[in-house]
């Protein structure tokens, strides 16, 4: 890798690989939802083409699209968005964050608005908004997330560092977060 100190990175080069990527993403889990919600085609079959083997034209018989009296006990279950949310880990989603931002000094409410993915009239910094765990904690609610953040600092696993105002840049006193 060629690696200049001194030269600007390809942003444009960086964005569109990112778009692609998200993209390459969006169509897997299209894919994903479309296998799951499959009742016609033998899925045997379709995880073949999915993998790039030459289509199989006879069914399995022992999937459940093409055995249809298999037990499917995940009927019987019906998963609510509230029981998700309860069962994600919010701690160790928090503790990764602020291991990825050791060092850099973000407000504790930007911390959260990066981790629920909430939105304000003023923009996330650029590290934080196309961080990989931008508002993958949104499911869980910004009460839940502020919660469990209380409780990390209240068991002193977080602290708060009071970071002073800045006139000469216009920055306001705030509060940042680190790991203890």
């Amino acid at each position: 890798v060629d690696v200049d100190a001194n030269r600007e990175p390809d942003w444009d080069s960086i964005e569109q690989s990112l778009a692609r990527q998200r993209e390459q993403a969006s169509e897997r889990s299209q894919q994903a939802k479309a296998f799951a919600r499959n009742r016609r085609d033998c899925r045997r079959n379709l995880m073949l083409a999915y993998l790039g083997a030459d289509e199989v034209d006879e069914p399995c018989g022992a999937c459940d699209v093409c055995n249809p009296g298999l037990p499917r006990p995940w009927q019987d279950h019906q998963i609510t968005g509230e029981q998700i949310a309860e069962a994600v880990p919010v701690e160790p989603v928090i503790e990764t964050l602020l291991k990825d931002l050791a060092g850099a000094q973000y407000s504790k409410r930007n911390v959260l608005r990066t981790l629920t993915g909430a939105y304000s009239r003023f923009e996330l910094p650029g590290e934080l908004k196309s961080h990989r765990l931008h508002g993958c904690l949104a499911h869980c609610g910004q009460h839940r997330v502020e919660e469990a953040l209380k409780e990390m600092i209240a068991a002193g696993k977080v602290e708060e560092v009071e970071i002073p105002a800045d006139p000469d840049s216009g920055r306001a006193e705030y509060i940042s977060l680190r790991l203890a």
